[in-house]
């Protein structure tokens, strides 16, 4: 029973259910902040499975990715191992095999293209831990695409869109992808004793460092082209907000050199994620 329980509690870590849920609230206020659904529609039994099984996709997404990295994560963050030490490794890969398929399932019970959607968006995350993620770059841009994805096919299932949807989706990869490359510096060590091809570990850490310097202007400089003159001077006092963090991360950024400096610098870009989530409200008329 002990066993059970320590299992139990190892799966609902390797989920990461405050992300999952994080799912649910982007993709609700996507269909009514972004692309305006009306509100009962989002009762719709087929969006709620929708949500859900994407909810799933992502589940096994971050199991499959700790079944795979557990010898990396073992040097880089050994105390928040999961996969191999709080959940046996067979039981994670039957986890993930399970959510995948009922996440396939409820897609093609909605629709065929959803079902092929779910079924490639499972297969791409597969490859992404097993092979992709050893790739430069590849990996990075690959998460950043699955995480628009969370916001497109909100879109696509409604048949909606404008000029927000694709002034958010980009937003989010670059987001994304500095998380990803700021993570990458947290984890060389790991990933170079183990041959993953990341920026960091090919290029070097001033590289890594420039091309997220790159990477948050291009954020700044699409949301002012997309969004000025649209929003509401509210809305841009709002996003005036984004402009001294992102100067503290740069700051911070450039003086880091150990991985408790990059942990703080994630959880910095994680804040700036969430800010950028609630600033969907400000598009309700």
């Amino acid at each position: 029973m002990t066993q059970l329980t320590s299992e139990i509690k190892g799966f609902t870590r390797a989920i990461r259910i405050p992300h999952l849920l994080g799912i649910v609230v982007v993709q609700f206020l996507t269909a009514l902040y972004i692309i305006k659904v009306p509100q009962e529609m989002l009762l719709n039994l087929e969006f709620i499975l929708l949500t859900g099984s994407i909810m799933m996709l992502a589940a096994a997404g971050y199991i499959i990715n700790d079944y795979f990295d557990q010898k990396i994560d073992l040097i880089n963050r050994p105390d928040r191992v999961v996969v191999g030490i709080h959940l046996r490794r067979r039981r994670a890969l039957i986890a993930h095999m399970g959510l995948s398929i009922l996440a396939v399932m409820i897609g093609l019970w909605i629709d065929l293209w959803l079902g092929f959607l779910n079924f490639f968006a499972s297969f791409m995350l597969w490859l992404h831990s097993s092979y992709f993620r050893r790739i430069l770059l590849l990996g990075n841009i690959l998460v950043g695409l699955m995480h628009v994805m969370i916001i497109l096919v909100v879109a696509v299932y409604f048949q909606t869109y404008n000029i927000y949807l694709l002034a958010y989706c980009l937003f989010t990869f670059l987001l994304i992808f500095i998380r990803q490359v700021v993570k990458d510096l947290r984890g060389i060590k790991g990933d170079a004793i183990h041959g993953a091809k990341t920026i960091s570990v090919i290029w070097g850490i001033r590289t890594a460092k420039k091309l997220i310097y790159i990477a948050v202007f291009c954020a700044v400089f699409l949301m002012t082209y997309f969004l000025e003159g649209s929003l509401s001077s509210d809305s841009g006092i709002y996003f005036l907000v984004f402009l001294p963090i992102l100067v503290w991360f740069i700051f911070r950024l450039r003086s880091a050199d150990t991985q408790s400096h990059y942990q703080t610098l994630k959880k910095s870009i994680d804040w700036i994620i969430l800010l950028g989530i609630l600033s969907i409200f400000l598009l309700h008329e």
